[in-house]
């Protein structure tokens, strides 16, 4: 045990009580200091989540103060980085930093997390000063290392960054805070914002409340469940399971303003870094930060919660068979959408189930049965074996006459009941005909019958006529079944007659138009039309005019080399942007040609 060892003033971290005992001893080797300290020089000095903390305890001495537990919750950062973390995770981290602490930050998340470790240590002028009169000397406090505390918690001030940082100071040395490490002129971590400044402000108390008082562990579904609560209690929820994402980003970054552009990683170019707003408040599969976990309690803190339509809980239960109908025992309601109406649904324990629906106008409708439940097939066998009729059957189990007759279906009871009229007069009989003579035939229009022969030879001269037409029209058309169908007023009737049209039907095969003979018959038109100034376009200009793709240059440079060749078209304007990569084969292509040209006359 060791004969010395400093007291740990309020709020210090564990870093800085081993930097000063470094100091007070005059440790003048940091590897000695390290095993001095926990018995293994190679142990390194972290500062969030430091390991090997068994060992230190045994060499301190519990007596001091300095119980493993102890050690964790209260000089180390422990209870901020696991204050949302389940109990398995925190069991976890806990056993690993008493021991060799392997694989802690990837376990954590920390070095997954896009907000990374501060890269020095940072202080508060003003607690210096304070330290210094109280105590004689400064320290590092642990509230002022967490990434969401930009501000001193207790003065406001932004706070500054010290000279003290990580990379320069080896891995296994404790630097204690001094005036030359912690200098009055150096930057703060940035600049005052009075519109961000009470933000940020309650942003570190509530940081630096993790560290006193970590919340209660939850597993990832109940966190989901938390968060889902909340935000249906101030109307960000468009049903039980789906947030109005929109709304809530709009209104998160109303009410934090500026702020949230001084917090780190929390915004960028595109909204939200990483999507991370709407991530939260979806189900939970793995680590978040605090930092974003702290932003949403405190937007959510100073909401006002929107009254429901259906007013606030327990609710009655309308079950007649219950004893407790009339009650107000139903603790749950569930709501969704449907066409433009707010549903909720009232769910007993005893299995009946019912809704209330509120309107555009904000009225709440009249209950609606939906389900019984278990205690409706007894009291259905006890009605029909006593005699009772299906009206006094509704009656006493307060449902329809035929939403009775349905839940007996539904649940294979056979009932004596029908939902035939039974107060309607009959109808009455036939006359007698004479001589037992049956009732006249009515006669009956015969339409002509269709001579399909002639009309399949009409047909498939009257295709290909339209198809001429359509072929000659510009800008081009294709030449389809369903545009020759709509010329000749017949939709959709050709081809489901097809068995009758066999002349049309290999007219049509002859006649339309595929994909490809189309894009080319458009392509030729689409060139000849920019052809008409005397140049010759470039390929991007048909690819863009034709709404063509990269896909298809091999077409297009074909088709121009045959307009070059056919109309003596003046050369291609220089290409420009995207087609100038590839515009020096074109031009090799046009000279080949002209130069054959030249050769063959």
């Amino acid at each position: 045990m060791l004969g010395y060892f400093p007291k740990p003033y309020p709020g210090e971290l564990l870093y800085s009580v081993l930097a000063r005992f470094c100091r007070h001893v005059a440790s003048g080797s940091s590897k000695g200091a390290m095993r001095d300290l926990f018995g293994h020089a190679t142990v390194s000095s972290t500062v969030d989540l430091p390991s090997h903390l068994q060992a230190l305890s045994d060499r301190v001495g519990e007596a001091r103060g300095f119980a493993p537990d102890r050690i964790i919750q209260l000089m180390t950062l422990f209870p901020y980085y696991t204050a949302f973390e389940p109990e398995s995770v925190r069991n976890w981290v806990r056993r690993s930093m008493l021991g060799a602490g392997e694989r802690l930050h990837v376990r954590t998340g920390l070095a997954a997390f896009r907000i990374s470790r501060p890269r020095a240590l940072l202080f508060c002028p003003e607690c210096l000063l304070d330290m210094k009169g109280l105590y004689g000397e400064p320290y590092w406090r642990r509230d002022h290392q967490l990434p969401s505390v930009l501000l001193c918690p207790e003065h406001g001030v932004p706070l500054r960054q010290s000279d003290l940082a990580f990379h320069s100071t080896g891995r296994h040395a404790f630097m204690p805070a001094s005036d030359y490490v912690c200098r009055n002129d150096s930057e703060p971590v940035m600049n005052v914002d009075s519109d961000a400044l009470v933000h940020l402000q309650r942003l570190a108390i509530s940081s630096a409340d993790l560290l006193e008082a970590p919340p209660d562990t939850r597993d990832f579904p109940e966190l989901t469940e938390v968060y889902r609560s909340r935000m249906a209690r101030v109307g960000l929820m468009r049903s039980p399971e789906k947030v109005d994402q929109q709304k809530f980003a709009a209104e998160f970054r109303s009410y934090f303003g500026s702020a949230l552009d001084h917090l780190p990683h929390v915004l960028n170019d595109q909204g939200f870094a990483g999507g991370w707003l709407a991530a939260i408040v979806r189900n939970h599969r793995k680590a978040t930060h605090p930092l974003y976990h702290l932003l949403l309690r405190i937007f959510l803190d100073d909401r006002a919660e929107v009254p429901s339509p259906f007013g606030t809980g327990p609710w009655p239960c309308r079950n007649p068979l219950a004893d407790h109908c009339g009650f107000a025992v139903i603790e749950r309601l569930k709501q969704h959408r449907n066409r433009g109406r707010v549903v909720g649904v009232y769910s007993c324990t005893c299995g009946y189930t019912y809704i209330r629906a509120v309107g555009p106008d904000g009225v709440l409708g009249p209950p609606r049965y939906q389900k019984f439940g278990p205690l409706l097939a007894p009291e259905l066998r006890r009605v029909v074996g006593a005699g009772c009729s299906l009206r006094q059957a509704s009656r006493d189990l307060g449902l329809d006459p035929k939403t009775l007759m349905r839940e007996a279906a539904s649940l294979r009871l056979p009932v004596p009941w029908t939902l035939r009229p039974s107060g309607q007069p009959r109808c009455p009989d036939p006359p007698e005909r004479p001589n037992g003579s049956s009732a006249p035939r009515r006669e009956t229009k015969h339409l002509p019958r269709t001579d399909w022969p002639a009309l399949d030879k009409d047909l498939s001269q009257r295709i290909k006529a339209q198809a001429e037409v359509i072929r000659a029209e510009t800008p081009p058309l294709r030449v389809s079944v369903a545009e020759l169908e709509r010329r000749l007023g017949l939709r959709n009737w050709i081809v489901k007659r097809g068995r009758l049209l066999p002349l049309t039907m290999h007219q049509l095969e002859q006649t339309l138009e595929d994909r490809s003979s189309y894009r080319e018959r458009r392509t030729r038109w689409i060139i000849r039309s920019l052809a008409e100034s005397g140049t010759m376009p470039a390929r991007w200009q048909v690819m863009r005019q034709a709404g063509l793709t990269s896909a298809e240059f091999v077409l297009i440079d074909r088709l121009l080399s045959e307009a070059l060749t056919e109309n003596s078209i003046g050369e291609r304007p220089p290409a420009r942007g995207k087609d100038a990569t590839t515009a020096a084969c074109s031009n090799k292509c046009n000279k080949y040609i002209k130069t054959k040209q030249l050769y063959s006359n």
